[in-house]
């Protein structure tokens, strides 16, 4: 278990040093293989975070949808969940959603904080209901 959790980190930290490097099919993978050790708790809600940041960048909202939804089950109320879960509201609106930041900060996921995480997770559920926007197998 404690090489899985050491696993985990390292596989956090090349996420966001490929999203450093706006590798983002990288970064996936690497979100991808930290979620396949079913850490749980902080680590996995990173990762979720991580790889919807990713998604973003590579257009697959709905996907990144998902796993802002997973991030924020894990940490409500995470700063960084929530504002990228208000770009992707916007976007969904029919706004751009970009105001010159895509919430992804560097990746860390450790602003913490006592947003308004569960009101938004439940309005970014809207985003689902977009033609088109299904679940991809990416999360649960």
């Amino acid at each position: 278990r404690l090489l899985d959790e050491l696993r985990g980190a390292c596989l956090n930290n090349l996420a966001a040093a490929r999203i450093e490097q706006a590798e983002w099919e990288e970064a996936v993978g690497a979100c991808t293989s930290a979620l396949a050790l079913a850490l749980g708790g902080a680590a996995s809600a990173k990762a979720h975070y991580r790889r919807a940041v990713a998604l973003v960048r590579l257009g697959r909202m709905c996907d990144a949808r998902d796993d802002l939804l997973a991030a924020d089950m894990l940490l409500p109320g995470d700063k960084q969940v929530d504002v990228l879960m208000r770009t992707l509201q916007r976007r969904a609106r029919g706004g751009d959603g970009d105001n010159g930041s895509d919430g992804s900060g560097d990746g860390s996921g450790d602003d913490g904080g006592s947003g308004e995480g569960g009101a938004q997770a439940a309005r970014l559920r809207s985003v689902g209901a977009r033609p088109g926007c299904q679940r991809r197998g990416l999360v649960k």
